[in-house]
């Protein structure tokens, strides 16, 4: 199997932050890396929130910021693809811990090539 970030320009893997083998990118970038991984046949299955930091990724607590592909199927409210959720993503007013921080997105993606 194609490691999605492959495909991703080297320009766009410079501003990720990695941890652990995994990326996530603040929201102009995520867009593009989602067009791009879909462009090349893959799909984004899941998005987490990850806040950057020296120690690792900070997973916002205790609201729940993400979005999976099968959860816009049984939930009318969710957006229907990983981009629109990207997009229209917004802290929770009531989220003082992280309202002015910027959220960076970490992508679950799948191969639909096989």
């Amino acid at each position: 199997m194609t490691d999605f970030t492959s495909f991703i320009p080297k320009s766009l893997m410079d501003r990720a932050f990695v941890c652990a083998g995994e990326y996530a990118w603040p929201r102009a970038d995520a867009l593009e890396v989602i067009a791009i991984t879909e462009r090349e046949g893959f799909s984004v299955l899941g998005v987490d929130i990850w806040i950057p930091s020296p120690g690792g990724p900070i997973i916002p607590t205790p609201f729940v910021y993400d979005w999976s592909w099968s959860d816009w199927k049984r939930y009318p409210h969710v957006p229907k693809s990983a981009a629109n959720f990207v997009r229209a993503f917004e802290w929770d007013p009531k989220d003082v811990n992280f309202l002015n921080r910027e959220p960076y997105f970490n992508l679950t993606v799948d191969d639909d090539r096989k």
